[in-house]
């Protein structure tokens, strides 16, 4: 699925780098829902052990995806683009 992300969730990743944490501390107050800025819900998991996310299209069907690499996504959103479509899944 190819999905152009919103500039909230440029805002939600810099949220996340802006508290400064490590995955272990990410991991003690772990949130599936802890970031919710339409149409973005997610939080970090220790099960994957990262930033996962979900998302509604237009048709109201749900995918999901697992963020990587902040900072870079932060600063070039369009050039990571392929990337995070390859990993957008339908649920």
């Amino acid at each position: 699925m190819e999905h152009a992300f919103k500039a909230s969730f440029v805002k939600i990743c810099q949220s996340i780098l802006s508290q400064n944490l490590t995955e272990l501390e990410w991991a003690d107050m772990e949130s599936c829902d802890m970031f919710q800025d339409a149409p973005y819900v997610g939080g970090f998991e220790t099960i994957e052990n990262a930033f996962c996310f979900s998302v509604y299209d237009e048709d109201g069907a749900e995918y999901w995806f697992q963020l990587k690499e902040l900072q870079k996504f932060i600063n070039y959103p369009n050039a990571f683009e392929n990337q995070y479509f390859a990993e957008i899944r339908g649920v």
